[in-house]
C-alpha cells in the first residue's frame, strides 16, 4: 500500500525555502556536485523537490520533519533517511556508505504531491544484483517491486 500526500501551500513555501537553503550550504562547502557526482537534473530545484519530499514523508509517518538533520548519514525524519526521484517508475537508489542498518524510504513525485512507495534497509538493498554501474555515479538501485509496503514500515 502506497501512501500518497500533498503538501498545504504553506508547507510548500517551507519546504521550498528550505531546499534553498540546503543548496546554500552545499555551495558554501564548495560540494556542487552533489555528495556522489553529478546527478541529474537542475541543483535548485533537485535540493527543493528533495526538501519537499521528505517534508511529505514526514506528514504522511506523522513525524517533525527538521530540514538539515539529514545533512550527511543523520536520517531525515525521524529513523527514516528519505530518498526522492521525480521518475513514477523510480527506484531506491542506495550508496556502499549508507549503514546497512539504516532505514530508507523511497518517495515518488514533485511538489506538492508525493506518494511514498515503499521502504528497505539499507544492507538489503547493497546487493550485487542491484549494483549499477551505467548510471554514470555506481549505485545500488533497488526496483519498487523489491521494496516493502509502507504498512509495515516498523
Amino acid at each position: 500500500m502506497n501512501a500518497t500526500v500533498s503538501l498545504s501551500w504553506p508547507e510548500l513555501v517551507v519546504g521550498a525555502h528550505a531546499g534553498c537553503m540546503r543548496r546554500v550550504r552545499k555551495l558554501s562547502r564548495g560540494e556542487g556536485q552533489g555528495r556522489h557526482g553529478r546527478q541529474a537534473g537542475e541543483p535548485w530545484g533537485r535540493d527543493v523537490e528533495a526538501a519537499c519530499a521528505e517534508m511529505a514523508a514526514a506528514k504522511a509517518l506523522g513525524r517533525y520533519w527538521a530540514d538539515g538533520a539529514g545533512e550527511g548519514d543523520t536520517p531525515d525524519v525521524g529513523v527514516y533517511h528519505v530518498r526522492h526521484t521525480h521518475r513514477a517508475d523510480g527506484s531506491l537508489i542506495l550508496h556502499r556508505e549508507d549503514p546497512a542498518h539504516a532505514l530508507f524510504v523511497l518517495v515518488l513525485g514533485t511538489a506538492p504531491t508525493f506518494t511514498l512507495a515503499g521502504w528497505l534497509r539499507a544492507g538489503d538493498g547493497q546487493q550485487p544484483c542491484y549494483w549499477t554501474t551505467y548510471t554514470g555515479r555506481p549505485c545500488y538501485m533497488v526496483p519498487q517491486a523489491d521494496l516493502h509496503g509502507m504498512e509495515s514500515l516498523p
